[in-house]
Order: C-alpha cells, then structure tokens, then sequence
C-alpha cells in the first residue's frame, strides 16, 4: 500500500493544479461511491463486518434543552450558569458518542488500514444507534442545532471507515438509510423556517450545510450534498469586504469565537464541493479567503474585530489565551489546499496536531497526512 501521508499530500497537490476535474454532482446522483468524502480514503487490505458487540452508549432518540445564554441578551453573549450547566448535561451523551465513534475512525485512518477491527467498531456503533433510528426527535432550536453537528461528525467518520466494511453486510445499508433520513430532516427544518430568523443564516445553517452534505456523501444522496453546498454560499454571499460576518459580528464580545466556529463547517463544505465539482473557494470573489485572513488576523489583533463588533472581545482559548488548537482546526483543509495563501503556514508545525470532533477528528491525520498520536 502506499504510504498514507504521500498518498494524501500528493492528491491534495493534484487536487490544488487541477481543481478537482470531476463530474457535476447532478452527474453523481447514482451511488453514493461516486460521491467524494473531502479528504483520501485508504483502499483497504481487508473487509470486515460491523462489530455488533461493541460496547456503545445508549442512543439519544430525543434530545431537547435551551440556549446556554442569557435570554434577554439579544446577542447571545453573555452565558446563563444554570443554563449552560443543564444545555451540557443534556448534549453530553451526545458528545461521549461523537468522540467514541471519531476516535475508532481516526484509529483505522491512523494504521494505514492495518487494524480494520477498528473500522467495525465506529460502523457497530453507528448500526446500534442507525437501528435505533437515533437522533429522531428534536425539541428545540438548540436541539437541532446539535443534532446538525452530530451528524456532519459521525458523517465524516464513516467516510473514514466505509470502504472497510463488507458491502455484503446489511448494516452497512441501514447506517447509510439512516443518514439519508437525518440529512433530509436537517434540510427540512431549516427550509421550513422563517427565513428572517438569525439561525437560518448564521452558523447555525452553516453546521446545518455539513450535516446535509456529509449525509449526502455518506448515503448517495446528490440533492443533500446540493443543499448542503447552498447553505455554504449563504454564508459565503454574507462575507463583507473585511473578510467578516454581519450576523457573527452582532455577537458582541464573542464575534471573534464565532469567525472561527463559522469556518468550520464552511472550510469542510468548500473542500467537499471542491471534490465534487463544484468549489466554494473562489465563491464571492474568494469570499472563504478574506474570512480566512479577517479571522486570524483578529485573533493575533483582537482590537480590529472589536472595531467592527462594537465590543471588547473575549479570548478563544479556555485557558484565557487567544485561542485553542481545535479552534483553528480547519486550518489543515486550507494549508492542504492553499498553503501558499494560509497566513499561519509557518506556525502549522507548532500548532499540530489540530483535531475538532465534530470534522472528523484528527485535522492533521486527515488532511497533512501526518501521523498525529500513535
């Protein structure tokens, strides 16, 4: 087998000279094969089927809880204690679940395809809870709002481990109906709601994209991947020329942390359009690049997100530092892609490994092909 790290870098270059010269996603529609995961999948040396006994939490069917801010702030900046102690307890099995699952993808990704035990066990896990048609009822807006994130980063694992599993395995097909019923659920909430409301415009819609998208490509699905890719634009379309976003902007002093979390889901979009045919990147007059730069740029100089926010910004980092690794994870989708343009390109090195759960993992496993933890 090749090497992993060449194998992926050596792609990515292609990918970065050629722009992915692929069919039309409405060209794609057949089979979700012909739908492109956003980074290399390994071929693997050997099948497996799920593992139906692997330990898995109890699956969350419904999931409910509010905001962790303050009600009668109307930009959502100023955190609620009680609120935010009882938004943690009920997303916390979710969260044990998306890390457990993740874990065991990075795991077989890390091996080179070398311990295919572990892609039985992330797909095991994903069949109980697919079985249990997890994930079915969601009673909130901050509900929905976390089962979007749940399933873009249980999407990316199985993109991780998919191609492990035997085809010949039931399971396999219940996973990927799951998902196509998940990401068509996504899609309907956000279509069905007022569109003046903020959440179909801000993050909220962008982590929304992803969870369409990656359901999308994780069950077939050419008019989820679609949708997903539109929800990118509606935020690229938002881009003003400083690089910012109004509506993360209206977020007062927590502007900056919301920069950062918006270009997750939107760096994860634009590199899954881009291996599909259709690249966000250069989308808006490279929309994505100024955003890039404007948010960097303010975290090494918060004063000019405060300039534009109205307000003193609060550190990103938990630690009270700028910021946190995770925060800039999608980092390594750019430096992959664009290293010539990423303004942190000498600092990847310190900052590595950069790993965000709810994009797969392991940013630098997946996108540097560097070998993060053994």
């Amino acid at each position: 087998m090749a090497d992993w790290a060449q194998l992926s870098r050596r792609t990515l270059i292609i990918a970065g000279a050629s722009s992915w010269l692929v069919p039309s996603i409405g060209a794609c529609a057949s089979a979700g094969a012909d739908l492109r995961p956003p980074f290399q999948t390994l071929p693997p040396e050997k099948l497996v089927k799920l593992d139906r006994d692997v330990e898995t939490p109890e699956p969350v069917i419904r999931l409910s809880g509010d905001s962790r801010y303050v009600r009668e702030d109307p930009a959502r900046a100023d955190v609620d204690p009680d609120a935010a102690e009882a938004y943690e307890r009920a997303v916390a099995p979710l969260r044990t679940f998306e890390r457990e699952v993740v874990r065991h993808a990075n795991r077989y990704v890390r091996s080179k395809g070398e311990t295919p035990a572990h892609a039985g066990r992330a797909g095991g896990m994903l069949w109980r809870w697919a079985k249990a048609d997890a994930l079915d009822e969601m009673k909130s807006d901050t509900a929905h709002f976390n089962r979007s994130a749940s399933v873009a980063a249980l999407s990316l694992a199985w993109m991780q481990v998919r191609e492990a599993i035997d085809p010949e395995d039931e399971g396999r097909r219940e996973i990927e109906k799951w998902f196509d019923r998940r990401g068509d659920e996504v899609r309907d909430y956000y279509d069905e709601k007022d569109p003046d409301q903020r959440s179909t415009r801000n993050n909220h819609r962008y982590w929304a994209g992803l969870a369409a998208a990656g359901a999308g490509v994780a069950a077939g699905s050419s008019r989820l991947l679609e949708w997903g890719l539109e929800s990118g634009e509606v935020g690229l379309r938002q881009v003003d020329r400083d690089g910012a976003l109004p509506l993360e902007l209206s977020r007062g002093k927590r502007a900056l942390y919301y920069h950062a979390y918006a270009l997750g889901p939107l760096m994860m979009l634009a590199e899954i359009g881009a291996r599909n045919g259709r690249s966000l990147y250069d989308f808006q007059g490279g929309a994505l690049h100024r955003l890039v730069r404007f948010t960097l740029r303010g975290i090494e100089e918060p004063e000019r997100v405060a300039a534009k926010a109205g307000a003193p910004q609060e550190p990103l980092g938990r630690d009270g530092g700028p910021f946190d690794a995770g925060d800039v994870a999608w980092l390594e989708i750019y430096d992959a892609r664009y290293r010539d343009r990423n303004p942190w390109a000498r600092r990847m090195a310190e900052l590595r490994p950069l790993t965000y759960t709810r994009l797969g993992g392991d940013m630098t496993l997946l996108f540097s092909g560097q070998n993060a933890r053994a």
